[in-house]
């Protein structure tokens, strides 16, 4: 029950990591870099409101909400991109 918080940013991040890697394997790195830049701004936010705001348990929860998504945010920013180009020649 602890750790429900967890499993929820983690499956938020994931689906967040899995959208950023389909749409970047389309050649749309723009789009992917708004997904990123959402996460990371939706994984600040419910940090600094569970370390602010709340405070305690109820706190701590909403951190481990939003750790992951940070993560997976800053990880779907700076993910590896290919370079499609020189396999067309």
């Amino acid at each position: 029950m602890f750790f429900i918080p967890l499993y929820i940013g983690i499956a938020v991040g994931i689906i967040i990591y899995l959208l950023a890697f389909f749409i970047r394997k389309n050649h749309k790195p723009n789009i992917v870099l708004i997904l990123g830049y959402f996460g990371v701004i939706i994984g600040l936010v419910l940090f600094l409101f569970g370390y602010i705001f709340i405070r305690g348990f109820e706190g701590t929860a909403y951190i481990m909400m939003g750790v992951p998504i940070l993560i997976a945010g800053i990880i779907s920013i700076f993910g590896k991109t290919t370079n499609y180009e020189s396999y067309r020649n």
